[in-house]
């Protein structure tokens, strides 16, 4: 029987309180999935699901880690966040919740003494893959904790894994990334509040390859499938050196997905062509991104579902990049409309307040 030594600090003298802005935590409520527009919109969503399980992961929560990387890659308030689960066992969001969301990044971190993810958790995830959507897994005690290989190989393309290879009491681990990765290099201290590093390594199966190892030791961390649909990682980012290389794996990481980053209004820069983008369709702050190439009259107007207009968000002429926020204060779902040269472009989003 294998037993992990938790050991507990209490620090008495020079204690701090960390204050910073979280992202907005959604309720696992049934929301409605957009139905996609005529016009052919860029948009991703992402959800990332802290699923520590009680007093594992990170001292501070919501993870203050990947709430630094999301909004330097996404943007703030471009992403949704559900948990942090309390003890186990927890569902994590139901299947409709996933199904509003083009990618779900799942942390269950370091949680090992009971299965990590429910019987919901992998039924969820398998049928939210087979319908279209994208998972980037992450979990060093995933397998340890009882949830079967077999699921993480049919899902994930995971041919096998040598559980906790690392000894005891490291809590730092050199990583580098390869093949499309290659380059970037950084280091991860662990935060987690109860273990150290026990991270498992990989064998990608058929129709997978790994893209982050550790750079001491040469076994895979991190692999993807080749299809760019899904990724299971033993470890992630923690107190990252230098922390731009901990970025640039996470941007690779959503470029694989098809995942845009944030994108920043610039109107003196003339697009090639016109195109609509949603930086953030299901959340508590709609966004939309409209390019124009030339200067062109533009109206964008703002419908609930009965038809009824709740309002005129823009009328006027300009041409470049600009942003603009729906400003809508109920929870609902909403149509909004843009009319520019002589057509009509229509989206459906969904507020959550």
């Amino acid at each position: 029987m294998k037993i992990k030594i938790f050991v507990f600090t209490i620090l008495l003298l020079g204690v701090s309180i960390i204050a910073f802005s979280a992202p907005r935590v959604i309720a696992d409520e049934a929301l409605s999935r957009p139905t996609e527009p005529a016009y052919n919109f860029n948009r991703a969503g992402v959800i990332f699901v802290e699923d520590p399980a009680g007093g594992y992961g990170p001292l501070i929560k919501p993870d203050p880690k990947w709430i630094e990387v999301l909004d330097s890659v996404l943007g703030v308030g471009n992403y949704s966040w559900f948990g942090p689960t309390g003890s186990q066992p927890e569902d994590g969001p139901s299947l409709d919740t996933m199904l509003n969301y083009d990618l779900v990044i799942w942390n269950t971190y370091d949680h090992w003494n009971t299965i990590v993810l429910t019987d919901n958790d992998t039924a969820n995830i398998a049928d939210y893959l087979d319908q279209g959507g994208k998972v980037w897994l992450i979990g060093q005690d995933l397998l340890y904790s009882g949830v079967p290989l077999a699921w993480v190989s049919a899902n994930f393309l995971l041919q096998s894994a040598y559980e906790d290879y690392i000894p005891a009491g490291i809590v730092t681990m050199n990583l580098a990334g390869i093949n499309e990765f290659s380059g970037i290099a950084y280091s991860t201290t662990s935060d987690f509040d109860l273990n150290d590093f026990y991270p498992d390594g990989l064998t990608p199966g058929t129709g997978a390859h790994g893209v982050v190892e550790d750079a001491d030791s040469s076994y895979i961390v991190g692999i993807v499938t080749d299809d760019s649909t899904a990724s299971f990682w033993t470890v992630d980012g923690r107190t990252t050196v230098p922390y731009a290389q901990w970025q640039a794996m996470v941007e690779e990481m959503l470029n694989i997905f098809g995942v845009m980053a944030a994108v920043e209004e610039n109107p003196g820069v003339m697009p090639s062509q016109f195109s609509i983008t949603e930086l953030n369709n299901i959340s508590s702050n709609p966004l939309i991104l409209l390019a124009l190439p030339v200067n062109t009259e533009v109206t964008i107007e703002l419908y609930d579902l009965s038809g009824r207009l709740q309002s005129t968000l823009f009328k006027g002429q300009f041409a470049g990049q600009r942003v603009f926020d729906l400003d809508i204060n109920s929870s609902g779902t909403y149509i909004y409309k843009v009319i520019a040269n002589g057509s009509t472009y229509s989206g459906r989003i969904v507020v959550v307040k």
